[in-house]
C-alpha cells in the first residue's frame, strides 16, 4: 500500500509540476471508493488528486487521476474532515475519460484558499459518477 501511495503521489506530482511555482502550495489526496460517505463508494476505484494554490492566491490547480470505475460526471473540493460527509467548496471540472485523468485551474474564493492554508486536513476531493452520484471516490487532502 505504501508503495503505492508513493508511486500515485509521484505521478500526481510530475502531472502538476507544469502548474507550480516556489511559492505554491501543494496537497495530495489518495482517492480510494471505501473513504467515501455517508454510502461507500467504488470499492475498486483507486486514484490520487493533487491541488495546488498559486502563490498569488488567486486560484487552485489540479489534477486528477482515478483508475477503476465509469465515466466520471463530476469533482469537488469538499469541506469536512474524515469519516464526514462535507458540503462542497469548490467544483473541478472533469472529462468522462476512463481512466479520468485531468488538469486544470480554477479561480477559488480567497476565503477557501486562506481555508485550506490553514488546515487542509479539514477538507477532501471526491469523484462522481453515474452509477454513484454521492461520490465514487474520496480522499483527504494532506
Amino acid at each position: 500500500m505504501k508503495a503505492i501511495r508513493l508511486l500515485f503521489a509521484a505521478t500526481a506530482l510530475a502531472a502538476t509540476a507544469a502548474f507550480a511555482h516556489a511559492d505554491d502550495r501543494i496537497y495530495v489526496a489518495y482517492l480510494y471508493g471505501g473513504q467515501e460517505r455517508p454510502v461507500l463508494g467504488d470499492l475498486d476505484a483507486y486514484g490520487t488528486a493533487t491541488v495546488t494554490i498559486n502563490a498569488a492566491n488567486t486560484g487552485i490547480c489540479y489534477s486528477i487521476i482515478l483508475h477503476n470505475t465509469v465515466a466520471s460526471t463530476a469533482a469537488h473540493i469538499h469541506s469536512g474532515p474524515p469519516q464526514v460527509a462535507g458540503g462542497i467548496a469548490l467544483a473541478l471540472p472533469v472529462n468522462a475519460s476512463i481512466p479520468l485523468r485531468v488538469a486544470n485551474c480554477v479561480g477559488a474564493p480567497a476565503a477557501l484558499i486562506g481555508s485550506l492554508r490553514a488546515g487542509s486536513q479539514n477538507f477532501y476531493v471526491n469523484v462522481h459518477n453515474a452509477a454513484l452520484p454521492g461520490g465514487a471516490a474520496r480522499g483527504q487532502l494532506e
